[in-house]
């Protein structure tokens, strides 16, 4: 498969959206977070990434809560995660889901996102200011840190981020992008009656 039809596939998602359900409570999502590697060579374009500018600091890391719910199988993510599952060219690093409320920043819990063989680690906080934000933080690393060598010739895997905070609509799902993996994010209200 190659890179046209996966960025229609999340064009899809992401413009068309998850539709609000009848009566929700605005203050209680459900996010749902898959975490994709790019194995594809020619998506980079002959481009090198120089490891000195990947910053490997995660803050506040060691405050960050596992969640280990399932996702729902019958998501429009989880449907779209299957076709990437039997390409060869993708790799699903981490697919979780939980129910939280919407609070503001400084109260807002910080969820960690992690691979179980180590090669992702991260965070992601959703919280309200004036509108709802997702806030993502995550490193991947690639190859083995006890054989690879980085450009300045010290040994260790190469490392990639992503890094970003954005303003969201709830409903729609959201892409982060980096050409070596990429982050889909769904944020969609609860029914009143699941609290």
């Amino acid at each position: 498969m190659n890179r046209l039809p996966i960025f229609f596939l999340f064009l899809g998602l992401a413009t068309t959206g998850i539709a609000a359900p009848q009566d929700s409570n605005p203050s209680v999502y459900e996010v749902e977070v898959a975490v994709i590697q790019n194995n594809l060579p020619d998506l980079e374009g002959g481009e090198l990434w120089s490891q000195d500018r990947v910053d490997t600091n995660i803050a506040d890391l060691d405050k960050a809560v596992l969640i280990n719910n399932v996702p729902n199988p019958d998501s429009d993510l989880s449907r779209a995660l299957e076709n990437l599952d039997a390409d060869s060219g993708y790799r699903v690093l981490f697919h979780k889901r939980w129910v939280e409320e919407a609070k503001p920043e400084g109260n807002a819990e910080l969820i960690r996102i992690n691979s179980n063989d180590g090669q992702l680690n991260g965070t992601l906080k959703f919280y309200l200011s004036r509108f709802l934000h997702l806030d993502v933080n995550l490193l991947m690393q690639e190859g083995d840190p006890t054989t690879m060598v980085q450009a300045d010739g010290i040994p260790g895997a190469l490392l990639y981020r992503i890094s970003q905070e954005r303003r969201i609509h709830s409903g729609d799902v959201q892409y982060f992008d980096h050409p070596k993996f990429g982050a889909l994010i769904a944020v969609t209200p609860v029914l009143s009656n699941k609290r």
